[in-house]
């Protein structure tokens, strides 16, 4: 008999604390080797304690400060507004995967009221209708790629 448990990060946090703490096959470190500074073991510095949950702070704000987009327009847009005006293209799944849908649409909302100057930004926010869009999305309209091969996401479906 097959059992199907339910599934949760917090299954691969765990998982991960327990096969791998530093070693590069660690799902959760993966992230953190890319974004984090080198913490005082001279590893990246972990965003939480696998264990407890805790945030550290000093690695969110580091995160934030140095690739969250939308939070590094907001702060720079007198000097990104004018190279980025017109040239914003944002598409997201109605259910992205990685629950980026909310970040999209936080800065959709900022883009929206931007000014000196406007954004004229373009973003698309997928409703799936059980067509499956999600983390992949490239827009409705999206065609085939420039060598004609199809999108390698739920959009083939359409074709």
């Amino acid at each position: 008999m097959l059992v199907i448990l339910p599934f949760r990060l917090l299954h691969v946090v765990h998982c991960d604390y327990l096969l791998a703490d530093y070693l590069l096959a660690d799902t959760a470190q993966n992230i953190a080797q890319v974004f984090s500074p080198i913490g005082e073991n001279g590893f990246p510095a972990r965003l939480y304690n696998k264990l407890t949950g805790e945030l550290n702070r000093s690695v969110a704000t580091y995160w934030r400060d140095n690739y969250d987009l939308g939070y590094i327009m907001r702060r720079d847009w007198a000097m990104l507004g004018p190279k980025l005006k017109g040239r914003l293209h944002l598409f997201v799944g109605g259910s992205d995967t990685f629950y980026l849908t909310n970040a999209v649409m936080d800065v959709r909302d900022f883009l929206k009221q931007a000014t000196e100057p406007a954004a004229e930004a373009e973003i698309v926010i997928g409703a799936h209708d059980g067509l499956g869009y999600e983390h992949c999305f490239r827009g409705f309209d999206a065609g085939p790629n420039p060598d004609g091969t199809p999108h390698p996401n739920p959009l083939t479906r359409l074709t």
